[in-house]
């Protein structure tokens, strides 16, 4: 029996420990879910404060229609919002929709839902964007007006707050970062109202409906404010304030790595969201519907180079590497090997142009030379002419005289005279031949120089000869001492064959 109660007690325990297992195996996921909760970032365009109030209780509302799952809103800045999604810090992602495109194609979000939002008792799930100044600036009062004025938007990367506003300024022919005199950013749409209430700056830019909730809230005076009309298609009417052609609302979006089971869950209790609901008053809004096409955000950001299509049309360096790196391989080793042989070419021109250049300048030269040596000759030529002329003129004029001398010694010579007077015009006869012969040699110098010197030979005695040269030099030497004698080796012949004045010319 004791046995019995003691089989039973062990049979009940397993079957306890049996079921208490199953219950871990059922639960266990939902347990370790409620562990961590999931996060949904929201862009806080009026602020952290201002997000938890108007979107915390969409966060208690799907907390209590997902069993098992807890959800938290993260208030983000813009500057958050891509870090925060590229770190998968939160699991989905409420933000505004040009975000939502470059989320989408750079880090693979998908839109689960678009939300709704109230209007004036209507739901609208599209928005835009309101351009504004304070009402007594009556100088600004359309686009053009904005030139050389200051101007502030929510951020870079605000849709409604300056993307949609930049569009439409862009196509009135405003450009804002050359034509405003200073363009600023608030970060979020409330800052924006107060700077252009307060005058800190001439005018601004917010999504629809900010100025109509900031009144309700008591915070402005519509009255106080100008609001630009429609810019583009402005025979559209909306009963609210709009500057802008209107875009798809923001998205609710899963992150890539949320599950889509979960993802479903949440797009089912979204879009059960009914208007009167205390998530759906918090956040003014109607609702969600299903999600939209965001094609005209897409084709807005194109238009202005922003986000992905920042460098549309733009082809860059790993594009062209990347079709036509082979081809451009190919061109660019032709190219070196036609640069290699033109500057081949171009180095055997230059040294050709440089051998011609040498060539024609020795050539020139050359004729600058002939030229010159051809002047020389004719100046010398010149020169040999008046020589000459001037020797035949001389000559003539002391041949004269010297004839007349050479003649009066003859007659004196052929009278009866002593020796002594006789040998002294022996002497005068010698050297007035001597000095005929003198001129004779300047006159042949002449001919020599002209090429026209002729030798006579004739027999002559060498020892009348040279007699005759003893007679020019014996008087000379005599004066000053020195005997003058001449000694003719016996072997010499006497008489010779050649021109005597010749031989003269050269000894004296």
């Amino acid at each position: 029996m004791k046995k019995e109660n003691s089989f039973g007690h062990i049979h009940s325990f397993a079957l306890f420990f049996f079921g208490i297992l199953l219950l871990q195996i059922s639960y266990g996921p939902t347990a370790m879910a409620e562990e961590r909760p999931l996060k949904i970032g929201v862009l806080a365009t009026r602020g952290i404060e201002q997000c938890l109030k108007t979107w915390g209780p969409t966060a208690d509302y799907l907390s209590g229609r997902i069993p098992g799952h807890t959800f938290v809103i993260v208030p983000l800045p813009h500057d958050r919002i891509a870090s925060s999604v590229r770190a998968a810090e939160v699991d989905f992602i409420l933000t505004n929709s040009s975000f939502y495109v470059e989320l989408e194609q750079g880090y693979g979000t998908n839109r689960i839902a678009t939300l709704k939002e109230m209007r004036l008792g209507r739901a609208y799930s599209h928005y835009g964007s309101v351009i504004f100044c304070r009402k007594a600036r009556t100088d600004i009062r359309t686009p053009k007006d904005l030139k050389r004025k200051s101007f502030m938007a929510v951020s870079e990367e605000s849709l409604g707050g300056w993307l949609m506003a930049w569009r439409e300024l862009q196509e009135t022919g405003i450009d804002p970062h050359r034509d405003f005199a200073r363009l600023t950013y608030g970060e979020t749409h409330d800052e924006v109202v107060y700077a252009v209430r307060d005058g800190l700056v001439d005018a601004g830019s917010v999504r629809t409906n900010t100025l109509e909730s900031l009144q309700a809230e008591g915070k402005i005076q519509l009255a106080d404010f100008y609001v630009f009309p429609r810019l583009h298609n402005p025979e559209i009417q909306t009963p609210y304030l709009c500057s802008t052609r209107e875009y798809p609302d923001w998205p609710m979006a899963k992150v890539k790595e949320t599950p889509d089971e979960l993802a479903e869950k949440v797009a089912v209790a979204l879009l059960q969201m009914q208007v009167d609901s205390p998530a759906a008053r918090a956040a003014e809004c109607a609702g969600w519907t299903i999600p939209a096409n965001y094609q005209s955000v897409m084709e807005l950001m194109m238009a202005l180079r922003v986000g992905p299509y920042k460098d549309l049309g733009k082809v860059t360096l790993g594009d062209i590497l990347h079709s036509y790196g082979l081809w451009i391989a190919v061109g660019f080793l032709m190219f070196c090997t036609h640069l290699a042989f033109t500057g081949l070419v171009m180095k055997l021109n230059r040294r050709i142009k440089g051998s011609h250049l040498s060539l024609l300048t020795e050539m020139e030269l050359h004729r600058k030379t002939d030229r010159e040596l051809a002047k020389a000759k004719q100046q010398a030529e010149a020169a040999t002419l008046a020589k000459s002329q001037f020797l035949a003129n001389m000559s003539h004029e002391i041949r004269t005289p010297m004839n007349g001398i050479i003649a009066a010694t003859d007659l004196a010579m052929a009278e009866a005279m002593s020796p002594e007077v006789e040998r002294y015009l022996h002497i005068v006869q010698n050297s007035s031949y001597s000095l005929l012969s003198i001129i004779n040699d300047i006159l042949d110098f002449s001919k020599i120089e002209a090429g026209q010197l002729e030798l006579k030979e004739r027999v002559f005695r060498l020892d009348e000869m040279f007699d005759r040269v003893m007679d020019v030099f014996v008087n000379q030497a005599a004066e000053k001492g020195i005997e003058l004698l001449v000694d003719i080796d016996l072997d010499t012949p006497r008489i010779l064959l050649g021109d005597s004045l010749r031989l003269q010319q050269i000894l004296t």
